[in-house]
Formats: structure tokens, C-alpha cells, sequence
């Protein structure tokens, strides 16, 4: 009797929850339909489809038969869905203007709003791809994230407005708030990084990871930028590589530079294939092009020097076509073999004779001295360039007539030795004329002292 008394009741339960969901079923405003094609929201039109979720003021409003698999939680959500399938929207207006876009993911208010064909993307913040159209496997999160993209595909944007206006670029990768925000069209450009390539429109292949790094790039293409500000001012400078901290800082159309260290190449604006490697290193070079810099504080006197190569430690090169290896308190520098040096006639142009010889040679004050900041008690032997250059005036030539003695913009004079050759082999060679007049000389002195010598000892015998 008491098992009989609870079937009835269960009877009773079914038929009055079924009444329930049949009076739920004319859609009022906020109500929730359960029916055979899924869980159903007042005022939606998900019954026409299978397996649907809609759960909010129209949701799914305007679903048809063949859009199925759809979860909507939110008022509006998918409110245009039409044939799309596999989609998930959460949020008030999320997907809300979707058609046939299938498999999308769109997770907060307003996000994916303008999405119609486009598939497989991803949307979690606020009005995140809210402009999509038919855009295609991107995934935004944050906030308004990937906000105007519209045909752009495979973009993935975190962070606050990360890749914020871009709308056909595609294939692009921005992590870090407003990284990418201003890219228009570019792709293939990675940022990571607070306002990474924030100012990037339209360049393409660029690799930004740090803060701010290449925050101002409008047009460049194929940079890397590794290092908080690396490449900070780039606009249209292309086919850079800055790795450290603030390096190329400044670099706005300059191309071709390799930066790698902190600050190095900071000061560089238009310069270009140039390379500087070490702390600070190049970090005077402004416009200057095709110069190295390897070493810590490695650098050129002015910004504007050309092919000038400065290596070692504070190495400072001071004029273009130079190299400079060490600073000031280098006292020695060895090579295992001797040095070759080009002397094809080929590379040269307006060959004279040595106009310095003998002469010369006999004004020069050969002296030995020892090299301050030498700990070593070693004495060195050479010349002192001032007073070569008070001989060369004696000569009519200045130091700008010759290269043997050069003194640069820093006030300090140097010496090029291996030019004392040839003035010395002009020197030997005068000197060799005289000996060989010398000899002829003493050669027709010992012919009439032989004759002499012949003439006494002839008049000696016949005097006998």
C-alpha cells in the first residue's frame, strides 16, 4: 500500500512539472525552456535547432534549424546566429551579429560582436575582436583586444588592447597591454611586452620583447628588438637587431645595425650597417655607417665617422677608415707571425718618388723613453711626433701633407712607423751615391798613386 501511494505521487510530481515547463514554453521574458532540442531562454528561437544552450533575453533569437551545438549565456548573445555551429558565447552581446561563423569562443560583454563568418576564434574581455567579421583562428584576451580586426586571421592578442585597431593584419603575436595596439595591416610581427610595437601600422616580420621595445615603429620591417626601450624611436628603419637594454634607443630610419648590449648603439638616428657589441658600445654613433665597435665602452670620437673599427676596452677610434685597437693604457700588443701588408700596384693612384731622404733622416732625434701606465720597467725606442712634426715643417710638409704623422681630432699625436721605411731605403740610397762617387773617386786616387808609384821606382832603377 505505501509503494502504491508513493507511485502516485511521483505520477502527480511528473505531470506537474511538465505542465510547469509547457507554461514556461511561450518564451516569457527571463524564463528558461527545457524541451527536447536543448535548454532553451525565453524570447529565443533555439527550438528550431538541436543541441543548443541559450540562457538570457535573446539569446539565439534568430537561430535556424541548421545552427546547432550553440551555447549562448547573456542577453543578446548569438542573437543573429543563424547556421553557425559549435560556438560559445557568455556575455550580454557577445557573437551578437554572428550568421555562419562556427566554432568561436567569445567570453565577455560585446565581444566578437561583428563576428558573421568568421571560425575558430577566441574572445575573452570585454568587446575583445568585437569588429570581426570573417577574421579566422584568432584569440584575443583582454580588454578590447583585437577590438577593430575585421578580416585579419590567426592573430593572438593579450593583454588590454593588445593588437587593439589591427583589421587585416594577420599572423601577428601581441602580449602585453597595448603591444601591437596601433597595427593596421602588418604581419608577422611578435611583440611581448607593455607597448611593445605599440605604433606599428603597417610593418611586417619585427620581433619586439620588452617594454616598449620598438614602440614607435611605424614601417620597418624585419627587426628584432630584444630589451626594455631596444629600438624605442624606430619608425621606418628596417632590418635591425638590438639585443639589451635601451639598445638603438634613438635609431629612427637607420637599417642594417646589430646592437647587442646594454645601451649600445643608443644615440644611433640614420647610421647604417653598423655593429656594436658590448656595454655601451658605438654609443656615440649618430649617423655615422659601417663601423664596429667590439668591447665594453667601445666607441668612435664623433658620430659621423665612416667604416672606423674600434676593439678592446674603451677603444675610441677617431677617424673614419681607421682602426683603433685598446686604450690608453695598452703598453704592448703581440702577433704570432708578421704583418702582411697590401702594396699591389693596383691600389694605388699618383706614385711619386719619396721627396724626403737623407737629409731628413739626419734631423730626426731617435730617443727611449718609458710608456706611462707601464708597470713593466721596459724601455721602448721611437720618435716624438712633435718634434717630427717640427722637422717635417723645416721640410715644407705638415701633418696633413703626410700620413707618417697623423694627429687626431682628440689632440694626440701617433706615429706610422713602417712609412719610415721607404724614407729610410731613400736615405740609404743617397747615402749609397755618395759612398759609390766616394769610391770612384778614391778608385781614380789610387790609379795615379799607383802610376806614380811606378814612375818613382822606374826612376829608382834607372838612376842605378
Amino acid at each position: 500500500m505505501k509503494q502504491f501511494l508513493i507511485l502516485i505521487y511521483l505520477s502527480l510530481l511528473s505531470i506537474t512539472a511538465s505542465a510547469q515547463i509547457q507554461s514556461i514554453s511561450s518564451y516569457p521574458v527571463g524564463s528558461v525552456t527545457i524541451s527536447p532540442n536543448g535548454l532553451i531562454s525565453g524570447g529565443s528561437d533555439a527550438s528550431h535547432s538541436t543541441h543548443n544552450v541559450a540562457l538570457g533575453a535573446n539569446a539565439l533569437l534568430y537561430n535556424e534549424a541548421a545552427g546547432t551545438d550553440n551555447t549562448a549565456i547573456g542577453y543578446r548573445s548569438l542573437y543573429n546566429n543563424t547556421s553557425g555551429v559549435y560556438n560559445t558565447a557568455n556575455g550580454a552581446n557577445s557573437l551578437f551579429n554572428n550568421t555562419m561563423g562556427s566554432a568561436n569562443n567569445a567570453f565577455g560583454s560585446g565581444s566578437l560582436f561583428n563576428n558573421t563568418e568568421g571560425d575558430n576564434n577566441t574572445a575573452a574581455g570585454h568587446v575583445s575582436l568585437y569588429y570581426n567579421t570573417t577574421g579566422a583562428g584568432n584569440t584575443a584576451l583582454g580588454y578590447a583586444s583585437l577590438n577593430a580586426n575585421t578580416t585579419g586571421n590567426t592573430n593572438t592578442g593579450v593583454g588590454y588592447r593588445s593588437l587593439w585597431l589591427n583589421t587585416i593584419g594577420s599572423y601577428n603575436v601581441a602580449v602585453g597591454g597595448e603591444s601591437l595596439s596601433k597595427n593596421l595591416s602588418g604581419k608577422d610581427n611578435n611583440a611581448v611586452g607593455w607597448k611593445s610595437l605599440y605604433s606599428n601600422t603597417e610593418g611586417d616580420y619585427n620581433t619586439a620583447m620588452g617594454n616598449q621595445s620598438l614602440r614607435n615603429n611605424i614601417s620597418g620591417i624585419n627587426n628584432t628588438a630584444n630589451g626594455y626601450k631596444a629600438m624605442y624611436s624606430n619608425t621606418t628603419g628596417s632590418h635591425n637587431t638590438a639585443l639589451g637594454y635601451t639598445t638603438l634607443y634613438a635609431n629612427s630610419e637607420g637599417e642594417r645595425n646589430t646592437a647587442i648590449g646594454r645601451s649600445s648603439l643608443t644615440a644611433n638616428t640614420t647610421g647604417e650597417r653598423n655593429t656594436g657589441i658590448g656595454y655601451l658600445a658605438l654609443q656615440s654613433n649618430t649617423t655615422g655607417i659601417r663601423n664596429t665597435a667590439l668591447g665594453y665602452d667601445a666607441d668612435v670620437f664623433s658620430g659621423d665617422l665612416t667604416n672606423a673599427i674600434a676593439i678592446g676596452y674603451q677603444a675610441i677610434v677617431n677617424a673614419s677608415n681607421k682602426i683603433r685597437m685598446g686604450n690608453t693604457s695598452i703598453t704592448a700588443a703581440d702577433i704570432q707571425v708578421a704583418w702582411n701588408v697590401t702594396s699591389d700596384r693596383r691600389w694605388k693612384e699618383n706614385i711619386e718618388r719619396v721627396p724626403l731622404g737623407l737629409d731628413f733622416v739626419n734631423e730626426l732625434k731617435p730617443v727611449s723613453y718609458h710608456r706611462k701606465n707601464n708597470e713593466k720597467p721596459d724601455v721602448e725606442f721611437g720618435l716624438i711626433a712633435q718634434e717630427v712634426e717640427q722637422t717635417l715643417a723645416k721640410f715644407g710638409f705638415t701633418e696633413r701633407d703626410l700620413g707618417f704623422l697623423d694627429k687626431g681630432p682628440d689632440g694626440y699625436y701617433s706615429v706610422r712607423y713602417n712609412d719610415l721605411i721607404s724614407v729610410l731605403i731613400s736615405a740609404i740610397q743617397e747615402q749609397q751615391e755618395v759612398l759609390d762617387t766616394q769610391d770612384k773617386s778614391l778608385s781614380q786616387l789610387n790609379a795615379k798613386l799607383d802610376r806614380i808609384e811606378a814612375m818613382l821606382i822606374s826612376n829608382s832603377s834607372a838612376k842605378k
